[in-house]
């Protein structure tokens, strides 16, 4: 208790500069890294750092054995390489520190022991795999049958065929007389189709012709009339018919009444032909 307590109490103090490592390892892995993790880096992040001269390499093994060792050396090899504690995280975390205290309780354990728990990690990923990997074994022997040795039996012997009794002639019945005759329902629907269609007839014999449509009579009737046109005009063109030429009055110039502005437009009309003669 007093190891989680003391673990709390530091991660808030130094929330600061873990928070700086925690956002550029998932800067560095936007797709492996789960932003609900966040606070399982913080604590990695301060195992190793602040609390790993305490520790050592190999208690931290055991603190963090529960964690899935896919996310252990994906962090821990963000955090222990140089290109990344020496001028990315250094130049972030003299903001927050001074410059010595960067230098004493963050770089200098990552560079000292950076390399060990690598390799630790590493010792303890082919541990895991021998221990799931499944152990072959040798297929086991099949027991093979054997035949049992039973005497077979003879076959059963044909029996004898019984003599066939005489039959009696079988008589067919006669074909029923309705096999040959229309069913009634057919002549039903026959006759009441014949009514219908006999109803129709009349109805239609008997019925008004549409306002829209000539009738027989009024086609004839205008037959004829169109027959007597064409026989008045070939009688008017063969008497040789002339029409009478036009009045005589037409052909007189007729009186206009010429008002004011009209009067006014003529004058100047007259005007510009005497400019054009004078300047030709």
């Amino acid at each position: 208790e007093e190891f989680v307590s003391t673990l709390f109490l530091d991660c808030i103090k130094h929330r600061r500069a873990l928070r700086v490592a925690v956002n550029n390892f998932f800067a560095e892995e936007p797709i492996n890294a789960l932003r609900s993790d966040r606070h399982l880096y913080t604590v990695l992040c301060y195992l190793a750092t602040f609390a790993l001269p305490d520790l050592g390499v190999r208690q931290l093994i055991t603190v963090v054995s529960c964690v899935p060792l896919a996310k252990l050396q994906r962090f821990y090899a963000f955090l222990t390489h140089d290109d990344n504690y020496n001028s990315l995280l250094r130049s972030q975390w003299s903001k927050v520190y001074d410059s010595q205290y960067v230098e004493e309780y963050l770089i200098k354990p990552l560079h000292h022991s950076g390399p060990v728990l690598m390799e630790e990690l590493a010792v303890l990923a082919i541990e895991q795999a021998q221990a799931t990997k499944p152990s072959v074994q040798a297929a086991p022997s099949l027991t093979q049958p054997q035949p049992f040795n039973i005497t077979k039996p003879r076959g059963r012997p044909l029996p004898i065929p019984q003599p066939v009794k005489n039959q009696e002639t079988v008589k067919a019945k006669e074909i029923p007389l309705s096999t040959y005759r229309t069913p009634l329902e057919q002549e039903a629907l026959k006759r009441n189709r014949s009514a219908n269609r006999q109803r129709a007839l009349l109805k239609a014999r008997h019925a008004k012709p549409p306002a829209c449509a000539p009738t027989k009579a009024e086609l004839e009737a205008k037959e004829a009339r169109r027959q007597q046109q064409l026989n008045r005009r070939q009688t008017t063109v063969s008497t040789g018919f002339h029409a009478q030429p036009a009045p005589s009055h037409l052909h007189k110039p007729a009186d206009v009444k010429l008002n004011a502005a009209t009067i006014l437009r003529e004058e100047l009309l007259y005007r510009e032909q005497l400019d054009r003669e004078a300047k030709r």
